[in-house]
């Protein structure tokens, strides 16, 4: 349980930096300290393996809890990969058309992870990859 606490620290830390650096970027208007105006949601996409897996399903439910003690400042969106790469892809693909700023992808395949990166690159897109 410690583990995934740090973990999501981690994660809420990146989605957080992450998405200051993607608002600075943009043509958003900005606070005076940096953040992004008020009202203004780090939308994340979450692609997650297999959502029946025990340790993912821990993930996913504290992801979830984040979301709900910060529903002004995050918004996660998660997609089941179901244990096949080609229905991960495609949510990726759905992702990317979407207005996100960050995705967090837990992938089905680490062989797919060059593949995933430079299509998430091309996009502009930021991401974190983390496995299980």
């Amino acid at each position: 349980m410690k583990k995934v606490k740090k973990l999501l620290t981690m994660v809420m830390a990146t989605v957080m930096v992450t998405a200051s650096l993607v608002r600075c970027g943009g043509n958003k208007a900005t606070t005076e300290g940096g953040g992004t105006s008020k009202g203004d949601k780090v939308k994340v996409g979450v692609c997650l393996y297999k959502f029946d897996d025990t340790y993912i399903s821990t993930v996913r439910q504290n992801l979830e809890k984040i979301q709900k003690e910060n529903s002004d400042k995050v918004e996660f969106t998660f997609y089941d990969g179901k244990g096949d790469q080609a229905t991960q892809n495609d949510s990726i693909d759905t992702l990317l058309q979407k207005d996100v700023d960050l995705l967090l992808v837990n992938l089905v395949d680490t062989g797919a992870a060059p593949t995933v990166i430079d299509k998430i690159k091309t996009a502009k897109k930021a991401v974190v990859l983390f496995n299980r």
